[in-house]
């Protein structure tokens, strides 16, 4: 949300301040409509100018043109290891496509590389712009068809050792980033890979072309590993709390049918102690963020009202790290490291 408003304040010459983004409900996003496309601005300008909405169609052939795509990609992967089936050496490069007016691309075996430990590792990267419309997210993470190329790779190595190709992916597993060498905080590979081979039967795999059948099917298994790079930054929402003991949240943020509404009324009522019934949730790009709400909150009626233990220990004043008073307009204003 921040992103389109400061894009179509730069776009269309404006304060961002006095662009409101207005998208309570996306559904089945999958990231392909988080992007801020050109028409955008467009329309927003053909509407100042007009002073009248505007709105735009676009057909279902239109659609493969104005909106993204998942970019082609050409890769190439050099994977080395020991007769133990340890990584020793592993180069990802590739070449992508974009557009001629943007210098838009994924990068993505800069996320690869890093799934398994290996002794020497190096990337590349060619961008190619072509006459088509700038690439974008499609369906799932951009860096996908890159993990495709990786676990190809993993999996022809296996074949080359002789090994399970479950065992050979737990054999590199690592709980330290090996491009730059920061422990993981959490990771749990093993214990998937463990699990999922039970679950499934793993044991009964043959790894000879034609071996497995089910009836008069020739049938074959397989299995891969992907991530995504998580996007952690720093969330600053206002949170109004009335004299009925209800809260109202907003952040600059919606919902692309993931369930952010729900897990963020979760989150507020299980920091406030009151039932989920009691929060209400606006997400979207708010042109007020920028201008401070002045009415003060009587947090002492408010107190009186309800529950005077619980509140008064979520009170800014009782807990001073989950939030802070706003010097101008006395607004509890919660900072959460990471958001949602």
């Amino acid at each position: 949300m921040k992103g389109f408003q400061i894009g179509l304040a730069e776009e269309l010459g404006i304060d961002e301040a006095n662009i409101d983004v207005v998208c309570p409900f996306v559904g089945g996003g999958f990231g392909g409509k988080g992007s801020l496309f050109t028409w955008v601005s467009l329309i927003a300008a053909a509407s100042r100018d007009l002073g009248r909405p505007v709105k735009l169609y676009v057909t279902r052939e239109q659609g493969f043109t104005t909106a993204s795509f998942r970019a082609e990609t050409r890769q190439t992967v050099r994977l080395g290891a020991a007769e133990d089936g340890t990584f020793q050496a592993l180069e990802h490069t590739g070449d992508e496509l974009t557009s001629r007016a943007d210098n838009y691309f994924v990068n993505g075996q800069d996320a690869a590389v890093r799934m398994y430990q290996a002794d020497a590792i190096r990337t590349g990267l060619t961008t190619v712009h072509a006459d088509r419309q700038t690439p974008g997210f499609m369906r799932a993470p951009a860096e996908t068809p890159y993990f495709f190329g990786l676990e190809s790779a993993v999996d022809e190595i296996a074949r080359e050792l002789a090994m399970d190709p479950v065992e050979l992916r737990i054999k590199n597993d690592t709980m330290v980033d090996p491009v730059d060498g920061v422990p993981y905080t959490s990771r749990s590979l093993k214990e998937c890979f463990r699990q999922g081979a039970e679950a499934f039967g793993w044991s009964n795999y043959k790894p000879e072309i034609g071996s497995m059948n089910e009836g008069e099917w020739l049938i074959g298994w397989g299995v891969a590993t992907s991530t995504y790079p998580t996007q952690m930054s720093p969330c600053t929402v206002r949170l109004h709390l009335d004299i009925t003991g209800e809260a109202r949240l907003q952040v600059a943020s919606h919902d692309v049918g993931t369930g952010a509404y729900t897990v963020l009324t979760q989150a507020v009522a299980d920091e406030l102690g009151i039932p989920v019934e009691k929060v209400r949730v606006e997400a979207r790009g708010f042109a007020a963020a920028a201008r401070h709400d002045r009415r003060r909150f009587d947090l002492d009626r408010l107190q009186r009202l309800g529950d005077h233990d619980r509140l008064r220990a979520h009170s800014p004043a009782a807990r001073p790290s989950k939030g802070r008073r706003c010097g101008p307009c006395g607004c509890l204003r919660a900072v959460r490291p990471g958001g949602y």
